[in-house]
Formats: structure tokens, C-alpha cells, sequence
């Protein structure tokens, strides 16, 4: 699952996903789930897998039951690069809890989350990859975990396998909680909804220089700044950031927007707009296949047929498996001018065709 949003979703348990094989969650929102019983987002079963994504707004009902956000019963959970906040649950681990095997965290927030037994965030077993930021450390409010009790109940409230200040984890207390300074949920830019960061966030530059993923949520390219940010955002970005795959015209170049008619960023109103203004700009397109549709010759201001670039820019892609910019056999790709300088990262260029044109050269870039 890449680029797609689940929300509003209803069950007994697992209100999003309910897993029982392989799934990968990348650069996704699992959002305003509930489950009746418990798993208000995922129950997991098997094997699952979340990748700079943003979990939240997910309710587990039930006074006994566990996980908020999700629930890993008996299955391997790996969750990196991500968010996981405002999630609640009537019994255990509102963020997580992870009941029966030991879950991976790596360069994840989970704070702001929400459990009436004293697990806000977390419970259950853990192994870190560094660069965690936990809300609330259950053990700070509960008893020391009980080694001889491995039994469903009191013990799994708490949850063991992080230690504050250790693999560069940071972990908040019931009496000093870490607040992960979160904007509202937004439209950022990208496919999906994201919490920006705000300025005086403890997660900027709080994460590794490299992380396992190399464009957070949205497919802006990590890492801006000393150190990448921790969770699924990554801040200090100014380019412009496609979200839709459709093809259309900026409607106001010039006004820094690259807005169309219905307030979409397309990959061609972007470069219009990069054209329009002064500076370099770089473009972030996500996860999909932008295919040029709107036909037309003789002009350079990429409005139609081509892409035409005239000032100095870089497109960043999620990678040439995953980001696909075609001709759709309507015209070359790129067309670059005296003037222009592109750049592009990570992303599959295809589908050029100059049929009989008197200038059939250079289908998929032609560079003057």
C-alpha cells in the first residue's frame, strides 16, 4: 500500500486492517478507525511492515482491549520513518501494544496518544533502531515489569526494549511528558495528509543522517538540515510538491503557488511556476505515473506538449520503480532551454514521441 489514505473504517477489531499475511504501509495515513473491541487501526497477525507513514485518530473501544492506533497480537512489526499520534484505546497501549512478539521502532514518534490504565503510548516489547521519540514512558507510572508474568494483563501495560538517552531514543516521563510539537493534520503537499513539525519541535535534526527511507510521507527528499527529523516529516523544505498525477496548467504563474484550477499541484504546474519565479526550485513528486495530456507546439512555457524548463530546477522522485513522468507517445518529455538547467533523481522517464515533426530529436529530453 503506497500513497493512500484509509480512514473511517469500522470493526470488531482491526477498523482499518485486519492482517494476517505480508503488508507494506508506505508513505500513507491510516486515520479515524475504530475498532469495537480493540485495534482501532491494524491487527496484526502476520507479518507488517509501516514506512514514513502517519497513523492517528484511531479508536479501540473496548475497556480490555489493546492497541489504539495497533494492535501486533502474534505477528513481526516494523515500523520506521513514521508518526503515531492522537490515537486512543480503552484498555492498553494507545499508541501500540505489542502482546506477543517484539516490534522494531526506528526514527518514530509515538507520543500523543492516549490510554486510561497508565500506557499512553506504548506497551508490550520492543527493540529500537535509534532515534525514537516516545510521549510517555509507561514504566514511569506502573510497576517494574514483572519478568516472571510474560502473561497477558498488568505486565504488558508497561513496555521494556527502549531506555531513554540510550540509541539516541528520547523518552518522556508522566510528570515531564515529550511533547513532539506537532502542527495540525494537513494538507502539506503530497498524497497524503501530514503533521508538519513546528519550529521548536524536540524532533527536527533529532534523527540520523541517513534514515531507511530516503523522501519522507509526502516524497520530500531527506535530509534538510544537520540531521534528518524524526517520524514521517521532514521540515525545511521549499520547493513545490506534486499531489496530483493528472496533467494541468498552473493557473496564476508567478504567484509562488503552482496552483491549478481546482488548487492541485501537477507535476506541470510546478515547473510553470518554477519557471515564473526567480531562484533555483526543486520539485518533489511522489509515488505514480504523470502522464502528459495536453497537447500543443510552439510554445516554451511548458502550458502545453511538452515540459519546458527555462530556469534552474530539481525533481526528486520516490524512485525509478515507483515515480514514472511519460510522453504519453504526445510529445518529448522535457524540452530544456538555453536558459534552463533540470535535474532528475529517482524516477523513470518514458513514453516520448515526436511522430513527424520537422524536429525529431530528443523524445524523452532535449537539452539546447
Amino acid at each position: 500500500l503506497i500513497s493512500v489514505t484509509i480512514d473511517g473504517n469500522r470493526a470488531d477489531r482491526g477498523g482499518g486492517i485486519l492482517n494476517s499475511g505480508t503488508i507494506q504501509l508506505s508513505n500513507s495515513a491510516l486515520s479515524n478507525n475504530t475498532g469495537r473491541l480493540e485495534a482501532g487501526g491494524v491487527y496484526n497477525l502476520a507479518v507488517l511492515e509501516i514506512e514514513s507513514s502517519t497513523l492517528l485518530g484511531n479508536v479501540g473501544q473496548s475497556a480490555t482491549g489493546g492497541g489504539g492506533a495497533i494492535l501486533n497480537r502474534s505477528g513481526s512489526l516494523t515500523v520506521t520513518d513514521s508518526t503515531i499520534t492522537n490515537n486512543s484505546i480503552g484498555g492498553s497501549g494507545g499508541g501500540i501494544w505489542s502482546s506477543a512478539s517484539t516490534a522494531y521502532l526506528a526514527n518514530s514518534i509515538v507520543a500523543g496518544n492516549s490510554a486510561p490504565d497508565g500506557s499512553p503510548d506504548l506497551s508490550g516489547l520492543y527493540s529500537s533502531g535509534g532515534h525514537n521519540l516516545i510521549g510517555i514512558n509507561a514504566n514511569s507510572i506502573l510497576p517494574p515489569w514483572d519478568e516472571a508474568n510474560t502473561a497477558e494483563g498488568n505486565v504488558f501495560r508497561q513496555f521494556r526494549g527502549l531506555t531513554d538517552g540510550v540509541n539516541n531514543d528520547r523518552i518522556g516521563t508522566i510528570t515531564v511528558p515529550l511533547d513532539a510539537k506537532l502542527g495540525a493534520l494537513a494538507d502539506n503537499g503530497g498524497p497524503t495528509k501530514t503533521h508538519a513539525l513546528l519550529a521548536t519541535s524536540p524532533a527536527i535534526d533529532g534523527g540520523p543522517v541517513a534514515t531507511t527511507a530516503d523522501r519522507d510521507q509526502r516524497g520530500v527528499p531527506r535530509t534538510i538540515g544537520a540531521a534528518s527529523d524524526i517520524g514521517a516529516f521532514e521540515s525545511g523544505f521549499t520547493g513545490f510538491i506534486v499531489n496530483t498525477t493528472l496533467d494541468s496548467v498552473d493557473a496564476n504563474p508567478g504567484d509562488g503557488l503552482a496552483r491549478d484550477a481546482s488548487g492541485k499541484t501537477s507535476l506541470r504546474a510546478a515547473i510553470m511556476e518554477a519557471n515564473a519565479k526567480s531562484g533555483d526550485d526543486q520539485i518533489a513528486v511522489p509515488s505514480g505515473t504523470y502522464t502528459l495530456t495536453i497537447a500543443g507546439t510552439g510554445e516554451d512555457l511548458a502550458a502545453t506538449g511538452d515540459l519546458d524548463v527555462t530556469s534552474v530546477i530539481t525533481i526528486f522522485g520516490a524512485g525509478v520503480s515507483q515515480t514514472t513522468i511519460s510522453g504519453g507517445q504526445l510529445d518529448r518529455v522535457f524540452d530544456i532551454t538555453s536558459a534552463g538547467n533540470l535535474t532528475v533523481q529517482d524516477a523513470n522517464v518514458t513514453g516520448g514521441y515526436l511522430g513527424n515533426l520537422a524536429n525529431d530529436t530528443g523524445a524523452g529530453l532535449n537539452n539546447s
